[in-house]
C-alpha cells in the first residue's frame, strides 16, 4: 500500500522530509524485567484535574491523567518507583547506550525542577568493551538514561523539553513487543556542517525489530524553532488508529493504522524511555563541547478509561 504522509503547517514553516542512517539499536525488549510501580504516588482528582494535554485543553476527549507514569520533577531527586536509571549499580537493563558513549547514572538528576540528563567528556569513565556492528566502543563520554516501569499501550504522552547545545540528541521513546516509537529525537547542534539544518528538525521513527528490523516510518518535520535554544512542548497520540504528532499545541503530523498498511506495528504494550545519545553521521561532540544538559520540566502521560489496563496506573489515575 502507498504510504501518505500528511503534514501540518505551524506558524506556515511545515513540511515532512524522508531519509537518514538506519538506527542501530542492539537492545532486545524481552531482556527488561521491568515491573509497575508498587506504590506510585497518586494524584488527588483535583490535582490531576489541573493537568490536560496542550493538544486538548478543555480535556473534550476525557483524556485520564496516569500518574504513574507522569513525573513534574518537583523534588529534590528522581522518584526511583517511577523511574529506573540505567547503569545504577553497575546493572544495565536494557541498553548501555549508543557508542562512543555510555550511559552513566551520575549524569542523571533532578535539579530546579526539571530532569536533567548531561552529555559529559569522562575519558577516565571505567568504559564496557561492547563494540557495536562497525567497531565503534565506548571511548570519552558519557550520556544518560531513564526508564519508567511501567508498560502502557494507546494514550497520549507530552513533556516540554529543550536538547542541550551540542552534537548529542536528546530523545523520547517507546519500546515493547518488538516495536520502536521514537516520538522525537532532538539535536540542538550538530558537529557536521552540513546537518546544521537539523537544529530546526524533529526527527520521528517507527521501527519494527521483530520482522523487517528496520524503520517502517522515518521522517523530519521542519519546526519554524531552533531546538536547543528554548523549551517548547513536545506531544505524541497513540491510538489503535494512529499516531499524531503535537508541538506547541499545534497538531505537527500524522499517520494512520490503514495508511501504512501491514507496516503498522505499534499495537504491543510499550515503555518510555528518555535519553541522550551521539549519532556519528551527525558528527561527534569533542571535549570543548560538553557538558551540555538534555532537560525537561515535565513529563505527563494521559489514556482513555478504557486503556488503563495496568492496575497500578489504575490506581494512580483514579486516586482521590
Amino acid at each position: 500500500m502507498r504510504l501518505l504522509l500528511r503534514t501540518f503547517v505551524l506558524g506556515g514553516l511545515f513540511v515532512a522530509m524522508s531519509g537518514c542512517q538506519e538506527l542501530s539499536v542492539t537492545a532486545q525488549e524481552s531482556q527488561h524485567d521491568s515491573s509497575p510501580t508498587e506504590q506510585p504516588l497518586a494524584l488527588s482528582q483535583n490535582e490531576a484535574s489541573q493537568f490536560s494535554p496542550l493538544s486538548d485543553p478543555e480535556n473534550r476527549g476525557g483524556w485520564v491523567l496516569v500518574n504513574a507514569m507522569s513525573d513534574e520533577f518537583n523534588q529534590d531527586q528522581l522518584d526511583t518507583r517511577k523511574w529506573w536509571v540505567e547503569g545504577t549499580g553497575g546493572t544495565y537493563k536494557k541498553w548501555s547506550g549508543r557508542q562512543p558513549a555510555q550511559y552513566n547514572p551520575d549524569n542523571v538528576r533532578v535539579e530546579e525542577g526539571r530532569l536533567k540528563i548531561g552529555a559529559r567528556w569522562t575519558p577516565d569513565f571505567e568504559f564496557l568493551d561492547d563494540p557495536d556492528k562497525d567497531g565503534q566502543n565506548y571511548e570519552n563520554m558519557t550520556t544518560g538514561c531513564v526508564i519508567n516501569f511501567n508498560k502502557f499501550r494507546y494514550g497520549y504522552l507530552e513533556t516540554k523539553a529543550k536538547p542541550g547545545l551540542a552534537s548529542v540528541t536528546g530523545a523520547f521513546w517507546m519500546t515493547g513487543g518488538g516495536r520502536e516509537l521514537d516520538i522525537f529525537e532532538l539535536m540542538g547542534a550538530p558537529k557536521n556542517k552540513d546537518k546544521q539544518h537539523i537544529r530546526k528538525r524533529w526527527r520521528s521513527n517507527i521501527i519494527n525489530w521483530e520482522g523487517k528490523r528496520k524503520p517502517v516510518f522515518r521522517e523530519y518535520f521542519e519546526i519554524p524553532w531552533e531546538v536547543g535554544e528554548d523549551f517548547h512542548v513536545y506531544g505524541c497520540q497513540w491510538t489503535p488508529e494512529g499516531i499524531e504528532w503535537w508541538g506547541d499545541g499545534k497538531l505537527i503530523h500524522e499517520v494512520s493504522k490503514e495508511e501504512m498498511g501491514e507496516d503498522w506495528v505499534l499495537d504491543a504494550d510499550m515503555i518510555l524511555w528518555i535519553d541522550s545519545e551521539p549519532f556519528h553521521w551527525q558528527g561527534l561532540p569533542v571535549e570543548s563541547d560538553l557538558p551540555v544538559d538534555f532537560e525537561l520540566e515535565y513529563v505527563r502521560v494521559w489514556q482513555k478509561s478504557e486503556h488503563i489496563k495496568n492496575e497500578a496506573n489504575k490506581a494512580a489515575a483514579t486516586a482521590k
